[in-house]
């Protein structure tokens, strides 16, 4: 059983907190309110992430690592693009896969998550990149299923192998 503790902030009001938090290992008070430690976890690799030589951080929030330059045009939002992707969470659990499928996923770019739309509309045909996606830009607050908690930042590897 959690242990609750009740923090009372002087300014800001009554934040309840886990004792975890509570003995340093996450958490917080800012504001007056809990600092979910999935959400600064996410902030502080992203944060770190785009520090990294390569990573190009988009004005959305999206950050892309160019790992090989298409020959091709790039595709637009109304097009269906033909890839292979892995997905990881940032502790490295894999979710998705075509590539374990054994089959390159074929779809609209209408269709996907926004940070997933917005990277592939940055590499050309025949390109590879990693996508590191804030959780606004993926799944968000609701995050998707078993697989994909809320507030979960999203890193991506993939080759854009058809456009049409």
């Amino acid at each position: 059983m959690v242990k609750k503790i009740l923090f009372v902030g002087l300014v800001y009001g009554i934040c309840w907190t886990n004792l975890a938090q509570a003995q340093g290992t996450g958490g917080g008070i800012i504001s007056g309110r809990s600092v979910d430690p999935v959400i600064q976890a996410n902030k502080d690799y992203l944060a770190e992430n785009a520090k990294r030589e390569g990573v190009t951080v988009k004005e959305s929030g999206l950050q892309i690592e160019m790992l090989e330059e298409g020959y091709g045009r790039f595709p637009t939002i109304e097009d269906t693009v033909v890839v292979d992707y892995q997905g990881w969470m940032i502790d490295g659990t894999l979710f998705d896969s075509s590539i374990k499928r054994g089959k390159p996923a074929k779809f609209r770019l209408s269709g996907v998550v926004r940070g997933f739309r917005e990277g592939l509309m940055n590499i050309r045909l025949g390109g590879k990149a990693r996508l590191f996606l804030p959780s606004d830009l993926g799944y968000g607050t609701r995050g998707a299923g078993t697989d994909i908690p809320p507030n979960s930042v999203l890193i991506f590897e993939v080759e854009l192998l058809d456009v049409f």
